[in-house]
């Protein structure tokens, strides 16, 4: 038998802008764990997730494998790869035993205008340093509903599918990053090691000087619409 698929496996489910890179980072520092990412993005089929490599000679001795992929949308599962969200997400379950973990974000005001800010650095020519390096962007508050609309429908979907996830937080881990990783090294089997987390640079600037057509009115509307908390 393959000694990759005698491994305990889990598999780690991330909402984009949300510290994926950070656990991501711990994990596969651990002694115990192999991590790896399935890009769906790049258009790779569901079956890629059993296409498992051969372990180099340093990883032999690890007992835990894992997999990293983010929460695709229904849009893009549909146009990617003809399937309805439920099915698809059951067809990735089907690789894992239902050891499974849910990494969110509580603020998902910020992770929207994190994911805004992130894209329209692309539009910036890194080589000119007088360059804005993270320029304030325009709100869409329409676009932003339909963001929060397709989170709770993944969130829904997800929570169906892997009834036993162990769920956490962008937060939980900027605010309680011992006990959170704990937790998660605990819940998948390896032993409690601590590892200091990598950070990468933290937006601190207020909302308003974020969004570039800021107005009191767009405070408001958000915490009108069954949003609110999410603006500060």
């Amino acid at each position: 038998m393959n000694n990759a698929k005698q491994r305990s496996r889990f598999l780690m489910i991330t909402q984009m802008r949300s510290g994926t890179q950070m656990l991501l980072a711990a994990l596969q520092a651990h002694p115990e764990v192999v991590m790896e990412q399935w890009d769906g993005l790049k258009g790779e089929g569901i079956s890629q997730l059993a296409n498992f490599r051969e372990m180099t000679p340093k990883e032999q001795d690890k007992r835990i494998r894992g997999t990293c992929t983010h929460q695709w949308c229904a849009p893009h599962i549909r146009e990617n790869f003809d399937l309805e969200p439920e099915g698809f997400w059951q067809a990735i379950a089907a690789f894992f035993p239902p050891r499974t973990v849910i990494l969110n974000r509580e603020n998902q005001l910020h992770r929207y205008l994190s994911s805004c800010v992130a894209f329209s650095r692309l539009d910036f020519d890194v080589s000119k340093p007088h360059q804005i390096s993270n320029p304030p962007v325009k709100f869409d508050i329409d676009d932003f509903h339909v963001a929060l609309e397709e989170h709770r429908d993944t969130q829904a979907v997800l929570q169906k599918v892997f009834p036993e996830a162990l769920t956490v937080t962008y937060e939980d881990l900027c605010n309680r990053w011992d006990e959170t990783l704990i937790r998660i090294e605990d819940y998948i089997g390896a032993k409690v090691i601590y590892f200091k987390p990598t950070t990468y640079r933290q937006e601190d600037r207020p909302v308003s000087q974020i969004i570039e057509n800021w107005t009191p009115a767009l405070e408001r509307e958000p915490c009108t619409s069954g949003f609110g908390g999410w603006i500060n």
